[in-house]
């Protein structure tokens, strides 16, 4: 996925073109059902909010700001769609229920033996509960840092802080997930 070709499309949509959001479209589409199914962990919902995603983007598509990355743009309008959300569900907190999705793979190892697969799973379950009772902010720190692995100064920004800021708040937030982690009954982490 190449930024400059992106940010040439949205610009083209932006200007009238409408061709392009149906590349962005098939881009972006599963990132953001992904992004969304980690921070509310309902697929049906999740869904929802990247359709509805797309629907402000092409809403809101005389505000883009080419000089800076679509993809950031497209995040701060999940980012704000998602605490829209949020207040309709009328929680400041707790937002989401705690069906927060957390990527098989990334605890998916070849040539491992059944208990392996048991303890990886009983994992699994806990980082998901451990990652549903953070705090929204929080939460959605790890899920844009670690899962959706976006780069820093594309994230900082949707923060109103700088890289350095949002380094220090992803480490508390992952100190706090490990401690939480760790009061759920998972392993000790180094």
């Amino acid at each position: 996925m190449d930024t400059v070709d992106d940010n040439r499309l949205m610009t083209a949509v932006r200007d009238g073109d409408l061709d392009g959001i149906g590349v962005l479209f098939e881009r972006y589409h599963a990132p953001l059902v992904g992004y969304f199914r980690r921070m509310c962990g309902s697929s049906e919902l999740s869904e929802d909010l990247a359709q509805e995603t797309f629907w402000r983007i092409l809403r809101y598509r005389r505000t883009y700001d080419a000089s800076r990355p679509f993809r950031a743009w497209m995040y701060q309008i999940a980012r704000n769609l998602m605490y829209d959300h949020a207040k309709k569900q009328k929680s400041a907190n707790r937002v989401f229920d705690d069906r927060v999705e957390v990527d098989s793979e990334s605890f998916a190892q070849p040539d491992c033996d059944v208990g392996r697969e048991v303890e990886r799973a009983d994992s699994k379950e806990l980082l998901k509960q451990a990652l549903a009772k953070l705090p929204l902010e929080k939460r959605e720190l790890i899920v844009m840092c670690r899962f959706e692995e976006m780069p820093y100064a594309e994230i900082a920004p949707m923060f109103n802080c700088s890289v350095g800021t949002l380094k220090v708040r992803l480490f508390r937030a992952l100190q706090d997930l490990k401690i939480v982690f760790e009061e759920l009954g998972g392993k000790q982490i180094a």
